[in-house]
């Protein structure tokens, strides 16, 4: 019996063995892929300021609609109008239904559709001082960056061209 347990202590001692230096060798390996993630990264933020060079070209070269037609077409079919409209800049005219925030305190307008309409295109305006010498009713254009619909059709990022009283 001693024999066995003799066996048995070498068996876990070399368990332990292995164990640690699979450890030691993970350690060291992912501190050496670390190290080329940060390569990567410094990479990426070269090209992500290209990206925002681009996305301010990108600002004023926009489609130009109205409320009613980008809520028409969204109704209609989605899928036509996210191909047609997400991820690019557009210029939206229309009818103010709503000044507001949302849940997460963020300004935005919501330009009516025509009156059967349930939805609305709700554009996110970051200067709440510009919001709040707007009314109901006015006549506004805004470029902004379409996100899709969820509900309404979100209008991200939005300045406003033009307001008529």
């Amino acid at each position: 019996m001693l024999f066995y347990y003799e066996d048995m202590n070498r068996i876990f001692q070399l368990f332990l063995i292995l164990f640690f230096s699979g450890g030691v060798f993970l350690f060291f390996f992912s501190c050496a892929n670390n190290d080329k993630q940060g390569e990567r990264n410094s990479s990426d933020s070269f090209f992500s300021k290209i990206g925002r060079k681009i996305e301010i070209v990108k600002k004023y070269s926009s489609i130009n609609t109205t409320a009613i037609q980008i809520i028409k077409e969204y109704s209609e079919n989605e899928v036509a109008a996210d191909l047609k409209f997400k991820g690019k800049r557009i210029s939206i005219s229309g009818t103010i239904g709503n000044l507001s925030r949302d849940i997460l305190n963020n300004v935005y307008i919501c330009l009516k559709g025509r009156d059967k309409d349930f939805r609305s295109v709700q554009c996110y305006i970051a200067d709440a001082e510009l919001v709040s010498r707007l009314k109901k009713g006015e006549t506004v254009t805004v470029v902004g960056t379409c996100e899709g619909m969820m509900m309404n059709i979100l209008i991200k990022n939005c300045d406003l061209v033009h307001d008529k009283k």
